[in-house]
């Protein structure tokens, strides 16, 4: 999943690279601003409907896709009328009265992104990536193949314009051959909540990331509104290229970085176990048999000890003072053991342990 994300970055940039090269720093500046308004549209209205199917614990259900399916497409025709309705006030923010056209033609965008199938981001459950990776990959090489021919011929912002249509059209259709599954809308009121109550935090999210990554040139594109001293659209097409290259490289670098750590086993993630009571009132738990990479290392300790019942806790770190202060000793006994063996990933009373004590009370 990794290699894919950093073989589609590249091949967007490579994109960028070319046209920017074709074209003039003011009409790449008229296509960053393309981007910006897509952008804001688009992640004050992310519920992160493919998230939800990844970690709902229903995903799998058809009902849940074809929800899933229905609420993307009302936000698609939502954001490509808002988007075709600001075509006239979002033009003259950034002084381009004269591409007023291109932003109704880019409220395109935002509808062939809402209808793109669902189904890939179900067989990730599977851990099935290929699917998802070829999509990406497959869109941003089309757009690449076409970016020269376009640039060559048009000369102008609208290469760049036909050219983020034609990979998020590529990009949808080829979800539509990826998927096993047919794409068909339903309505499960349920579900609409869920994903409702799931991602109205990502909207909130998606609005502060969107002031990190896209406020700056949104403040350079309409500058000449409350500056004296205004940058031009040359200067922000010339940022913008700028910010690709460096987003790409952080990008890149983060998923190698990952990779390694992943290679090494340093990163980890633990489940934590279903805490039930017992009794005499201490939590007890129903521990997994489950392989966990780079368990004894400290990172994947303190991970322990900071998402373990406070038994677990104490127990790990002063196991012999729980012991003698506790008012139950055979209790924090009994949790002292199991925390040991969840971090040797044996489970208490396994065949290996009843041996252990059995030989212990021969002696």
């Amino acid at each position: 999943m990794g290699s894919g994300q950093v073989l589609g970055q590249a091949f967007a940039l490579l994109r960028n690279v070319i046209v920017a090269r074709m074209v003039t720093p003011a009409d790449y500046g008229i296509a960053s601003a393309f981007m910006v308004t897509v952008q804001l549209l688009e992640s004050l209205s992310d519920l992160g409907t493919g998230t939800y199917v990844i970690q709902s614990p229903h995903g799998d259900d058809e009902s849940t896709i074809d929800t899933a399916h229905a609420v993307n497409a009302f936000r698609a025709v939502i954001n490509a009328i808002v988007l075709f309705g600001l075509a006239w006030p979002v033009s003259a923010l950034f002084g381009i009265p004269e591409a007023r056209w291109a932003f109704q033609c880019l409220a395109l965008w935002p509808l062939l992104n809402g209808i793109a199938h669902l189904d890939l981001s179900r067989l990730q459950r599977q851990m099935r990536f290929h699917q998802a990776v070829t999509d990406e990959v497959a869109s941003q090489a089309a757009a690449l193949m076409l970016a020269w021919p376009l640039a060559y011929w048009l000369r102008d912002y609208s290469a760049i314009l036909w050219l983020l249509l034609i990979q998020r059209l590529v990009a949808t259709g080829a979800s539509f051959l990826l998927a096993e599954r047919p794409y068909r809308w339903g309505w499960n009121r349920t579900y609409v909540r869920e994903m409702f109550a799931f991602g109205w935090p990502l909207i909130i999210n998606g609005g502060l990331m969107y002031v990190i990554f896209q406020g700056d040139r949104l403040l350079i594109g309409a500058s000449q509104h409350f500056s004296s001293r205004a940058y031009t659209l040359s200067d922000l097409g010339i940022y913008s290229v700028a910010a690709g290259f460096s987003t790409a490289a952080f990008l890149g670098g983060a998923c190698i970085s990952r990779k390694q750590h992943r290679r090494r086993g340093t990163l980890t993630q633990v489940n934590t176990p279903p805490v039930e009571k017992e009794s005499d009132g201490l939590a007890d738990a129903n521990l997994r048999s489950s392989w966990t990479p780079g368990i004894h290392s400290r990172s994947s300790r303190d991970d322990i000890l900071s998402s373990s019942p406070p038994c677990w806790s104490r127990a790990l770190r002063h196991p012999r003072r729980a012991a003698r202060s506790a008012p139950e000793k055979k209790s924090w006994r009994r949790c002292v053991s199991r925390a040991t063996a969840r971090v040797s990933r044996v489970r208490p009373g396994s065949a290996t342990n009843r041996r252990g004590r059995s030989a212990r009370r021969k002696a």
